[in-house]
């Protein structure tokens, strides 16, 4: 069973007890449980409901009542400072699919220097990366290596290929099968808004766990990941201004 599953399992099993006690058994327990019977019965089924949600999500893709998703998809809700996450429908491989869309406020010269600096240190500093490593380049196509907190020493080779002409750059997975993915690829593109720079990335991926990922609304699931990545270079790349501005 999944630690997820685990957890919510012990907690919710205490809810189970209590939805089963009477009023005169609460009451005899505690005069407050009287008092408070229907408002602890009420989260009670509600903790049980979300432990069933948790307990069948590996089941299969795109798991989860309709209402459920409308609730929790970003849509085209915006985050932060000019930060938008939205679900895409499905590739042709199936999976899951996004678009993150915000502005980095440095010209577009600038960002691209920045984005395409492949042989950097500053990417460890993001708090869901452990280690970089740039591995070669031929031309415009560079292979880089990452390792995530999410999958401690389990590297992630990146084939990036990028044409300064349009701003864009391609990036696809090498070795999903020991990531634990079945692919993951997609793009970036930059689009000059006077002295800003437009980001839009765009990415299809699939791998276990992944229908509750997309759709998990709190820390640690998609929306939130990527609303971190994003205020994160927005950040970073006005640190680091005086070394892309030339």
């Amino acid at each position: 069973m999944h630690l997820l599953q685990v957890k919510a399992l012990t907690v919710v099993s205490k809810d189970f007890y209590f939805m089963k006690m009477s009023r005169s058994q609460l009451r005899q327990n505690s005069p407050e449980n009287s008092k408070k019977h229907c408002y602890g019965r009420f989260h009670a089924v509600k903790r049980v409901f979300l432990f069933l949600l948790v307990l069948c999500y590996p089941v299969g893709v795109d798991f989860g009542p309709k209402w459920l998703l409308a609730e929790q998809m970003p849509g085209r809700k915006p985050y932060g400072d000019k930060i938008l996450v939205e679900r895409l429908p499905s590739g042709p491989n199936g999976g899951h699919a996004y678009r993150l869309t915000y502005t980095a406020n440095v010209p577009i010269d600038v960002y691209w220097r920045f984005k395409t600096d492949f042989d950097n240190d500053f990417l460890k500093e993001n708090k869901f990366i452990l280690s970089h490593r740039f591995i070669s380049r031929e031309n415009n196509t560079v292979i880089t290596e990452n390792e995530y907190t999410s999958k401690p020493k389990v590297v992630f080779r990146w084939k990036t290929t990028f044409s300064s002409r349009d701003y864009r750059l391609e990036f696809v997975l090498l070795n999903p099968e020991a990531t634990g993915h079945n692919f993951h690829y997609g793009h970036i593109f930059l689009n000059p808004e006077g002295d800003t720079t437009r980001v839009v990335q765009e990415a299809y991926f699939n791998f276990f766990g992944a229908s509750f990922w997309a759709i998990y609304p709190w820390s640690g699931g998609m929306t939130e990941f990527l609303k971190y990545t994003a205020q994160w270079e927005q950040e970073m790349v006005l640190k680091l201004y005086s070394q892309y501005a030339r």
